[in-house]
């Protein structure tokens, strides 16, 4: 993987290394750097790998997964973390 920095535009790009690129104009980061990469604060990370870029960075199907029944309405957990929520008001 590439990565480059635009400090003028506040923006970190990534992009898949190119055979014939310019290296003094990029860095290279393997695939597990690469996907923990944070641009600084006030920045932006500009993800070029994918010719059609993800809206969330992470591929596993969650839509189902309810991690074990902790997502349920009536779970010990969702209950202590809104016990008193009601009578707050």
């Amino acid at each position: 993987m590439a990565y480059g920095f635009d400090a003028d535009r506040l923006l970190v790009w990534l992009a898949q290394s190119e055979p014939d690129a310019d290296r003094s104009r990029s860095g290279a980061l393997c695939r597990r750097h690469a996907d923990s990469l944070a641009p600084p604060r006030g920045w932006t990370l500009d993800d070029r790998r994918e010719p059609v870029p993800r809206l969330l960075p992470w591929t596993a199907d969650f839509a189902d997964d309810d991690l074990g029944g902790l997502l349920a309405a009536d779970s010990p957990l969702l209950a202590r973390a809104f016990r008193g929520a009601l009578r707050r008001r």
